[in-house]
């Protein structure tokens, strides 16, 4: 079994066994990221690695998890950006039960 030393902020240096760790990659931007939780304080401790340092813990066993950004981060919204007096008025909807429920009513079904 592989022993990897890993630094959690609040308890310092510890050394880890590959399981004890969970190795992340966006595959949309390739940023990686390696997670443990401490085994003194229990804090999920999080921290950024460099491809070399991916490729070490991918050849210990250290468990490998691929994810994607959100889809909204790409949208762009199309209309007029939202002002103040939009806010005031559905702050006031929300307060008028009835207003509200026409509202609701308009949504489309």
């Amino acid at each position: 079994m592989a022993r990897i030393k890993a630094q959690c902020p609040t308890c310092g240096d510890m050394i880890l066994h590959q399981s004890e760790l969970q190795l992340r990659v966006c595959v949309d931007n390739d940023r990686a990221e390696y997670l443990f939780r401490c085994p003194v304080c229990d804090m999920t401790v999080s921290k950024g690695c460099s491809d070399r340092i991916v490729d070490r813990l991918i050849d210990v066993g250290v468990p490998l998890t691929e994810w994607s950004l959100p889809a909204e981060l790409f949208e762009r919204p199309s209309g007029p950006p939202i002002s103040h007096r939009d806010l005031v008025r559905f702050r006031l909807t929300l307060q008028d039960d009835e207003a509200w429920a026409d509202a609701v009513r308009q949504l489309p079904q």
